[in-house]
């Protein structure tokens, strides 16, 4: 079988949520419910990254929340609901409690600016992959519902999306209900599903962070070099790379791309403070490279090379267990790097913001099959 190249720009696998705020984690605090009849939902289409076709068992539900100050007495409950096919738009959940799981302040706590997940719902939640529409029995499309059991006056629960600078229609959305359910704009819904069998599923676009931050990039300091390490399944040429940093009056660098060795520089960019958008916020440096041609099942780094005292500090997001990590594109074949002076450090819960440019893909025969579409699975 032959394939044939498309025309134009290679373009990045990146979380595209990310590069759209001035920070990583970048979180929502609009989505708040503080009266009885109130409702936040999460609306969106479930997909597992490893199981493409049969049912898959939701048992669990993750996500994360901001301010929350509870009575006592008050519940929470956290439902899955199959999506209306009579009231819209925008889609909404039709207001049956399939399955679900009540946080008691008494016994099971919700708290503050957590990353939250439930206990095992009333009963497992089943997918069928290969049911894509929205009248279908167990269809991938559902919505995670967040609403009140027993309300107590002075109650108020803040649900923590992203702030994304997107709307992406059917993809995935953040609703909020204070009479009637209206979209929530420029927002991708937190949460994840656990499965029986441990692993993850997601919904749509939703992140999976349950906080990020900045780790402090120079010359001299206990981060010398800090970014990306990552592998890719197949071979393919690398010839676009991205991080996102913040670089300061006086904090220059190089954006460098290792090898496998993590000493061996297969390409580097000087990065000079005079010569970026904005000194004060953080910038999302993409760059076009010459042509590198990655191996198989073979990790290689990609990070800021501190080059002054004065230090820059690259955006990084943090998971609450590696399994989320598949959430994001590459999985858990991406994560954080840091090297002292001495040697190289990860971190397997943590990544950078960052994307990369693959041109060319092994086609299984001779040479390498130009492509220089997006790849990297769900946000591919």
């Amino acid at each position: 079988m032959a394939l044939v190249s498309e025309k134009g720009q290679v373009s990045l696998v990146a979380d595209w949520p990310l590069t759209n705020a001035a920070t990583a984690a970048a979180s929502s605090t609009t989505e708040v419910i503080d009266a009885s009849a109130e409702k936040v939902a999460y609306v969106g289409n479930v997909w597992h990254p490893t199981i493409k076709t049969g049912t898959i068992n939701i048992r669990k539900i993750h996500f994360r929340t901001g301010t929350v100050t509870l009575n006592a007495a008050s519940q929470i409950r956290v439902s899955l609901q199959d999506l209306s096919l009579t009231a819209g738009p925008p889609f909404q959940p039709d207001g049956v409690q399939d399955q679900f799981f009540d946080f008691k302040t008494a016994t099971t706590v919700l708290t503050a600016n957590a990353w939250q997940n439930t206990g095992s719902l009333s009963a497992d939640r089943p997918v069928n992959l290969a049911s894509d529409s929205a009248g279908d029995t167990n269809s991938r499309r559902l919505a995670v519902v967040f609403e009140y059991q027993v309300f107590t006056a002075a109650d108020t629960v803040v649900f923590t999306g992203a702030q994304t600078g997107l709307n992406l229609g059917n993809i995935a959305g953040v609703l909020l209900n204070t009479g009637a359910w209206a979209a929530v704009g420029n927002r991708s819904p937190i949460v994840a599903f656990e499965c029986d069998d441990g692993t993850f599923a997601f919904l749509g676009d939703a992140l999976v962070y349950s906080g990020g931050g900045t780790a402090s990039v120079s010359s001299t300091g206990a981060i010398r070099r800090g970014g990306l390490k990552f592998k890719v399944p197949t071979a393919r040429t690398l010839e676009r790379i991205a991080l996102a940093f913040t670089i300061p009056n006086g904090s220059d660098g190089r954006l460098v791309l290792y090898d496998s060795d993590g000493t061996t520089e297969l390409r580097s960019i000087d990065i000079d403070n005079d010569d970026v958008r904005a000194a004060a916020s953080a910038a999302y440096f993409d760059l076009v490279i010459e042509p590198v041609t990655l191996l198989a099942e073979t990790y290689y780094r990609l990070a800021f090379v501190g080059g002054t005292a004065t230090a820059a500090t690259v955006q990084y997001l943090d998971v609450n267990a590696a399994g989320l990590m598949d959430g994001f594109v590459l999985g858990q074949d991406a994560h954080w790097t840091q090297h002292d002076g001495t040697s190289w450090a990860d971190t397997t819960t943590r990544r950078p913001v960052f994307g990369l440019g693959f041109g060319a893909f092994d086609n299984g025969a001779a040479g390498l099959l130009v492509h220089p579409g997006m790849t990297g699975g769900i946000r591919g």
